[in-house]
């Protein structure tokens, strides 16, 4: 239900009508959450401009959305910042703005971003965190200038036209999300967390000003103070729980048999007791994570509960794809619909989640058997390394085959700007993962719009600054992790991380790495076995999401990817496309996921066209 869109225009004719037919088409296109919704305008006549957002009339003040004017400064914020005060984000930055500019807007622990307009200067700033975790988007032509979370919003004013990125489309279809951070359409730009961009006179300046690396870094054999700066970084993680949580009876978390959630639960449990925390885990009940969670419940004492995708999922599929399509701009897997429609909670109780956890224990990092070594890897052998991991990329079936070759340059563009940054491989690996896979792609996940109150504990911008201090790697050994586990939930320090994993052993990744390997190994054959003798029953979550596809929704898979205006078509071939509905619905193999976002970028597709015909 929030939706906003800033407008500016250079000429002094900008015509109201067509803001106020915006604001008529995005208010009709806005997905039911079985609220009433309100919006708030402000007109800034200096600028021939002004905003207009939406907020859920049940939340008296707006919470992810909020505004602030005085005669020197308009300010208009997405997101909210961890502070210590009743204020507002947009009244925190305004007074942060007047003591010391863009510069301390950016330094601000939070996540956010924010439209600044200088009343003076007529200058317009966009500012995002650390993490781009609530990066903007904008379109500009010759002389208006918007601003959004939504690409419907700038479809809505009819300025901006209707031309599809494919790069950015196969780029989702491959990786999961669109390299770069790119909408899939191609006028619409990102501002990236490591600058901010200023408008001024119909021209665009984009500043280059990343917040990480700006102070020295621990020398790698400095343990004491290695291990004191852990000590510091647990307790901003400590700090920000307890922020949360101070208002609510109640604390609700996703636990899995990860690392990062474990890690998560270690903050929480000392600091709100276990009569306070309720734990919610996907999967069957013999599947690894919900063995795991009800184990960790059982000995901490807190109630865990587990739960499957609904079995009515046909009734409302359609419904909740297209509002996933709508507020994640088609970049979000449908395979979360499968689940009950979100109802907006009208009480504050927080969910935590472990998102973000993984750059400090090196997801991308190449495996310690292989050679080179990480400590001699060069872009070009970063770039090699990820090209790997993201398979897809090759392996699909694209309806053009210079495809491949437009991603990989993306690829190789965005590892050469953050060289620029750092030439050390394990730092541009945790820049991928941070700008990339948690930026650029979380930050659709978490600009839902039920998604209030939900935290991760990672996800701090002073956090992740006093990461970029420790020794490179940063996350060797996953020295964060282990201390927090360790020290606050010391029977689950031994316990197996998704089965494969043994954190004492994390002090020898090399004998670590290779007794994954050889587990996995074991596993893959136990499962074939078990699998082929119908003896397997455990089932973790996309599994059993991927069983709703194939016995509930296979006719409409079909019906919405091989339509004669099928988008994905035009990515990927269409009888590729076919074929791989058949064997997801006959059973052969799951390709819910790739399918997933398929099918959401053709919601995506027709709800775009539908609101730029009502533009015209």
């Amino acid at each position: 239900m929030y939706s906003f869109l800033f407008y500016a225009n250079t000429t002094g004719n900008s015509n109201p009508n067509r803001y106020d037919k915006s604001e008529a088409i995005i208010r009709e296109i806005l997905p039911d959450l079985g609220c009433q919704i309100r919006v708030k305008k402000q007109t800034l006549e200096e600028i021939n401009g002004g905003w207009f957002y939406f907020y859920p009339d049940e939340i008296k003040k707006p919470h992810f959305i909020t505004d602030y004017c005085d005669p020197e400064v308009s300010i208009l914020v997405w997101g909210d910042l961890v502070q210590d005060t009743d204020l507002s984000p947009a009244e925190i930055i305004a007074t942060t703005w007047k003591q010391g500019g863009v510069s301390k807007v950016r330094e601000l622990d939070g996540c956010f971003s924010a439209i600044i307009v200088d009343r003076h200067s007529k200058k317009i700033y966009l500012v995002s965190d650390v993490m781009g975790l609530r990066t903007f988007n904008f379109f500009k032509n010759n002389d208006s200038f918007l601003v959004s979370i939504h690409d419907v919003a700038f479809v809505s004013t009819g300025l901006c036209p209707i031309e599809y990125d494919q790069e950015s489309i196969a780029s989702l279809f491959a990786c999961d999300w669109s390299i770069g951070g790119k909408s899939l359409l191609k006028p619409i730009q990102t501002c990236h967390p490591s600058e901010y961009i200023i408008w001024t006179d119909g021209q665009i300046e984009r500043k280059n000003d990343s917040l990480l690396f700006s102070q020295e870094r621990i020398e790698p054999g400095d343990i004491k103070k290695r291990n004191l700066h852990i000590d510091a970084m647990i307790e901003i993680m400590r700090d920000n729980a307890i922020r949360y949580c101070s208002n609510s009876s109640l604390v609700d978390m996703e636990l899995t048999a990860g690392m990062d959630s474990r890690a998560v639960l270690g903050i929480l449990l000392p600091l709100i007791g276990k009569d306070r925390l309720r734990s919610e885990t996907g999967g069957s009940p013999k599947s690894v994570d919900v063995e795991m969670a009800r184990r960790l419940g059982k000995k901490y004492g807190f109630q865990q509960n587990d739960y499957m995708p609904n079995p009515d999922t046909a009734d409302y599929f359609l419904q909740f794809s297209s509002m996933l399509a709508f507020f994640s701009n088609g970049t979000a897997n449908s395979k979360r619909a499968v689940y009950k429609l979100p109802v907006l909670r009208k009480e504050y109780r927080p969910t935590f989640i472990g998102n973000g956890g993984e750059v400090y224990h090196g997801y991308y990092y190449p495996s310690p058997l292989r050679k080179p070594s990480l400590s001699n890897y060069t872009v070009n052998n970063c770039a090699n390394h990820l090209k790997g991991k993201l398979h897809n990329i090759k392996t699909l079936n694209w309806a053009d085959p210079f495809i491949v070759d437009s991603i990989y340059q993306r690829l190789e563009k965005v590892l050469r700007s953050y060289s620029q940054m750092t030439t050390c491989a394990a730092d541009i690996f945790n820049l991928f993962y941070l700008y990339e896979r948690y930026g650029c792609w979380g930050s659709r996940a978490l600009k839902m719009p039920w998604g209030i109150n939900r935290y991760s504990l990672f996800d701090s911008a002073k956090l992740v600054k006093l990461s970029y201090q420790l020794p490179a790697p940063i996350s060797q050994n996953c020295l964060l992790h282990r201390t927090i586990i360790k020290r606050y939930l010391p029977e689950a320090y031994h316990w197996p991380i998704n089965k494969n994993n043994y954190m004492p052993m994390l002090d020898y990744p090399k004998i670590s790495k290779a007794s994954r390997e050889a587990i996995k190994r074991l596993k893959k054959y136990n499962t074939a076995i078990k699998s082929g003798l119908g003896l397997d029953k455990k089932k973790d979550i996309d599994q059993a999401t991927g069983d709703i596809f194939a016995s509930q929704l296979g006719q409409t898979m079909k019906d919405i990817l091989l339509s004669n205006d099928s988008l994905p078509g035009s990515i990927v071939h269409l009888d590729s496309i076919e074929k791989m509905i058949e064997m997801h619905v006959s059973g052969k193999k799951n390709y819910i996921h790739i399918l997933g976002f398929m099918m959401t970028v053709q919601q995506w597709k027709k709800m775009i066209e539908k609101v730029y015909e009502k533009a015209r």
